[in-house]
């Protein structure tokens, strides 16, 4: 089912973030959240241009935002695209923070798009 392959993506990204990252790693990070957010944003235009005469689709759009590791400066230009981009659309950015510490990135993507930011303090309690 669906639940089982996020939880299992879950697990996956938890033991990843709890090994060393070598540099072309933590690049691809970088990259990913910024494409991520871009990607799902592209989504819920696309969703929400398709269905927004439908009176029976009244949907909300949420975007769940799951890091591991912390910030880095290459990523703030882009990902802050994306968060005044989702703000004009009205899509609420909601983000975990799973890694060792805060992300100011994805506090300020929670604060400027009404949006909840969660840093459990045992992540491991999450995959149970």
């Amino acid at each position: 089912s669906m639940s089982e392959i996020i939880l299992d993506r879950i697990k996956k990204i938890m033991k990843q973030g709890a090994q060393q990252q070598d540099p072309q790693q933590q690049q691809q990070q970088e990259v990913s959240l910024s494409g991520g957010l871009s990607r799902a944003l592209c989504y819920i235009n696309r969703y929400s241009s398709r269905y927004a005469a439908s009176p029976r689709h009244k949907a909300k759009p949420r975007i769940l935002c799951l890091l591991v590791a912390g910030d880095t400066p290459l990523q703030y230009i882009p990902v802050m695209n994306c968060i005044f981009a989702a703000q004009h659309a009205g899509v609420v950015i909601d983000a975990m923070v799973v890694g060792q510490s805060d992300s100011a990135l994805l506090q300020q993507a929670a604060h400027i798009t009404g949006g909840l930011y969660i840093r459990p303090q045992v992540p491991q309690g999450l995959i149970q």
